[in-house]
């Protein structure tokens, strides 16, 4: 009896040993599994940067190359700064561009004045802003010439006063386009989709960095519903209210997200070209950067978004902002709805002005 209960006794530790080994083997590999997923997430997020960075660089030199002029005389500089002063810079540089408050349009057609009180000018002139008092009649200046125009032959550059650059508007150089909408958003579009949750509650549980932005956007109005959607209702232009006060960055964000699902929604875009409309916007007014930090400042939304180890969730998206920043040196003026249909575009210009014409009984105007 003695031998059998050795044996039996033997037996169980050998199981015991067996079992523990199995054990700390297992813990052992998961350990291993999860330090090699480790490092190739940081591979992963090492290569966005990278790639984004080198999209940056590709589009300074396309500036540089095609108006050396403006490169020069804007100083611009692409060494990224990461400091903390940084970001408080970020909306001084944003309100003191804005505090100039002098617009500039950009002419989609030739108009040639009839009338010394008219303002003659070529397609793609620059034209200075100085009154749109009148809805259809605007007054401006070019070339130390001051004269009033059809408010409809022209398009404003911007909301904030920035420069122009051919270089920049990809209605005259197609290359900005291909470098926006290709490579820049491509790299943006990574790291937006980067530990996105794959949730049910999209159709097919197919879910898109749109989604997001559409929801972290009206969470981050709502925070302020009254001073932002309320006065974005009241104005008409969507460009300003009736005390002339420039649209901070949120509300530039708010009026984007609306423009864009209203244009593309007409056309059944996708999402993902509603994503690339976004970004062009977002250059247009140089605040990409200050829209990329309003969307991760919203924590919830990224939480329910985003997993842990994600790219926005993590403090990595503020290396992402200051990478984006070096683009406001830049003057884009990128079409909102390039990629649409050409019958989903805005409606010819020289139709809508025929009619503005015969309403007010300006027929001076040889069309």
């Amino acid at each position: 009896w003695f031998d059998i209960l050795q044996r039996r006794h033997n037996q169980k530790l050998t199981s015991t040993d067996r079992s523990s080994g199995l054990f700390f083997r297992s813990k052992s590999n998961l350990i291993s599994n999860n330090c090699q997923a480790l490092i190739e997430r940081n591979i992963t997020q090492t290569e966005m940067l990278v790639n984004l960075r080198e999209a940056i660089l590709k589009i300074a030199k396309h500036f540089k190359d095609n108006d050396h002029e403006g490169y020069t005389q804007q100083n611009i500089d692409l060494n990224v700064d990461y400091s903390i002063e940084s970001h408080v810079k970020d909306h001084e540089h944003y309100a003191n561009i804005s505090l100039q408050k002098c617009k500039r349009a950009k002419a989609l057609l030739d108009f040639e004045c009839q009338d010394s009180n008219e303002l003659g000018f070529k397609k793609n002139d620059i034209i200075k802003i100085l009154s749109m008092s009148d809805e259809h009649c605007w007054i401006g200046e070019l070339n130390g010439k001051h004269g009033w125009f059809p408010a409809k032959f022209v398009q404003l550059v911007d909301e904030r006063s920035k420069l122009y650059s051919l270089a920049g508007d990809d209605s005259v150089n197609e290359n900005i386009s291909d470098l926006v909408r290709g490579k820049l958003a491509t790299c943006i579009k990574s790291i937006f989709e980067h530990g996105l949750r794959k949730t049910s509650t999209v159709l097919g549980g197919i879910c898109h960095p749109w989604l997001f932005i559409e929801e972290a956007a009206l969470h981050a109005i709502n925070k302020d519903f009254d001073s932002v959607y309320a006065r974005l209702v009241l104005c008409k232009t969507y460009r300003l209210d009736e005390d002339g006060r420039i649209l901070t960055p949120e509300e530039l964000l708010c009026r984007c997200i609306r423009s864009i699902n209203y244009t593309h929604n007409l056309a059944h875009a996708q999402m993902d070209v509603k994503l690339r409309s976004f970004i062009c916007v977002g250059l247009n007014e140089q605040v990409l950067h200050l829209w990329l930090e309003t969307l991760c400042s919203c924590t919830d939304i990224i939480n329910k978004w985003y997993l842990p180890w994600s790219f926005l969730r993590s403090p990595c998206w503020v290396q992402i902002k200051c990478d984006l920043r070096v683009l406001q040196q830049f003057s884009f003026t990128l079409q909102q709805d390039f990629e649409l249909p050409a019958a989903y575009r805005q409606l010819d210009v020289l139709s809508s002005v025929r009619d503005m014409l015969m309403k007010h009984h300006l027929f001076s105007w040889d069309l």
